[in-house]
């Protein structure tokens, strides 16, 4: 065997070892309060995640939906914010459950999310996604109040 086919074969193996697969969401989970609550300090994930909203917050879960899909693909689509550093106003929380059993969050305010360490947008069209799946859920209950505009 030729040094440069065993070159290929290494690098065949090794970015088949580090590409893995592409892990699928089980489940998810929202955690949601009223998304226009005046506080009188701003909720950063962390003080989310430590209680600072608990009493006043809602759940809705899903397993094993097209709903499921409808969200990753709206989240992908989500438009990174880069304008100015800024952490969102956390007024829900959205916690994907992997087939592997891993876990990772989406916080989200009235205008952002914060998903992956980047800071997105929120589009419209996410705010209806969640809406329609919390109402679906939970008939009183709305999240967002969406205005017309674009997205």
């Amino acid at each position: 065997m030729s040094i440069r086919n065993r070159t290929l074969m290494i690098v065949l193996l090794l970015s088949g070892m580090f590409m893995g697969y592409a892990k699928d969401v089980k489940s998810l989970q929202i955690v949601f309060t009223d998304i226009y609550m005046t506080t009188i300090f701003r909720i950063t994930p962390s003080y989310f995640d430590k209680g600072a909203l608990r009493g006043i917050c809602d759940t809705v879960s899903i397993v094993g939906t097209k709903k499921i899909k409808e969200l990753m693909q709206a989240v992908n689509e989500l438009q990174e914010f880069t304008s100015y550093k800024t952490v969102p106003d956390t007024r829900g929380k959205i916690i994907f459950l992997y087939d592997d059993n891993q876990t990772e969050d989406l916080y989200f305010s009235a205008f952002f999310a914060l998903y992956r360490g980047k800071l997105y947008e929120l589009s419209n069209q996410f705010k209806r996604l969640i809406n329609r799946i919390i109402i679906s859920r939970k008939p009183d209950n709305q999240v967002f109040l969406i205005t017309h505009g674009k997205k």
